[in-house]
């Protein structure tokens, strides 16, 4: 798939956002991973996941609207 040379101003605006959402989850689970010498409970492995899905979701849209 070849990748589009063009995006809307809407577009660009969404993977502004996209790219925050994605910064901030990756942020959010690399947090969660540290939990320094106690290992991930519940709590914090279910945060990673929920994180990491999340930050999943934005790079596919985002690649989506780059048509890669």
């Amino acid at each position: 798939m070849n990748a589009r040379s063009m995006i809307s101003p809407e577009e660009s605006a969404e993977i502004r956002l996209l790219r925050a959402e994605y910064y901030y989850a990756s942020k959010r689970a690399a947090e969660a991973i540290q939990t320094g010498d106690k290992g991930l409970d519940g709590a914090n492995l279910s945060l990673v996941v929920d994180e990491d899905a999340r930050a999943a979701k934005a790079m596919r849209r985002i690649k989506e609207i780059y048509g890669l």
